[in-house]
């Protein structure tokens, strides 16, 4: 699993698109890594918490 591209890829995904569809609601690739940390768990919490904040 360690060497598995398909998770990373599957996040990058997901950015991708919280991205494109809420502009300016997930802090940059480098933000991330300074406040939760370079794994892709972190990536996924980071993620998580960008949409939580949504108001609709």
């Amino acid at each position: 699993m360690k060497n598995d591209p398909r998770p990373a890829k599957a996040l990058r995904l997901v950015r991708a698109t919280v991205e494109e569809y809420l502009p300016g609601v997930l802090p940059s690739k480098e933000a991330v890594n300074a406040i939760y940390g370079p794994g892709l768990v972190d990536e996924a919490e980071a993620i998580a918490a960008a949409i939580r904040a949504i108001k609709f």
